[in-house]
């Protein structure tokens, strides 16, 4: 299915992740408790954001240890 490639794509880890992930990162726990902290929102919209915010941070744990 997949072809086996011996070519180094020359990509930095650390460049994409504090470029992409780290940004994406702090954009969703701001809106985030944006939402949590100015919005009327019931208990179960904050309990779902509570969970958004958790999953992003294993995610993101994941990427980067």
């Amino acid at each position: 299915m997949f072809n086996e490639s011996i070519q180094d794509l020359q990509i930095s880890i650390d460049a994409v992740y504090l470029k992409k992930v780290k940004n994406i990162y702090g954009e969703i726990i701001r809106y985030a408790a944006t939402a949590q902290n100015d919005l009327k929102i019931n208990k179960k919209q904050n309990d779902i954001i509570t969970e958004i915010k958790i999953a992003y941070k294993k995610w993101r744990k994941l990427l980067k240890p």
